[in-house]
């Protein structure tokens, strides 16, 4: 009988850690996000993507579409952010396939990009 009470308070210390656990970790990720999204919304696309790349490598698709915008409005206009706009576009499963990993003409990509990047 002494065993179970000794198992049952050590089932619910476990218990209590993970969800601790888990509460933490959600706290983390709308901090890590708030912060790279104030970043983004400040035009401060460097400051944005190094917040932002830890939850965009482990599948958020929201910071994978934020990192993506970043590199596509607010870094230097250079072949190599394109690529990675795309990159983390396709990611994010936002892009459209018809822009799907080519470069098309700058017009419909700056009205693509406008409208779901514009206004976060």
């Amino acid at each position: 009988m002494i065993g179970n009470r000794s198992n049952l308070r050590t089932y619910g210390s476990i218990s209590l850690f993970v969800v601790a656990l888990t509460i933490l970790g959600l706290y983390l990720r709308f901090w890590i996000m708030n912060e790279g999204s104030i970043a983004y919304k400040d035009d401060h696309g460097s400051v944005a993507i190094n917040w932002l790349l830890p939850l965009a490598y482990l599948g958020d698709s929201r910071a994978q579409w934020l990192v993506g915008c970043a590199f596509e409005h607010q870094l230097d206009p250079s072949e190599e952010n394109r690529k990675n706009a795309n990159y983390w576009f396709n990611r994010a499963g936002k892009l459209p396939s018809s822009l799907n990993g080519s470069l098309v003409a700058d017009e419909s990509r700056v009205k693509f990009f406008k409208r779901e990047c514009g206004e976060l």
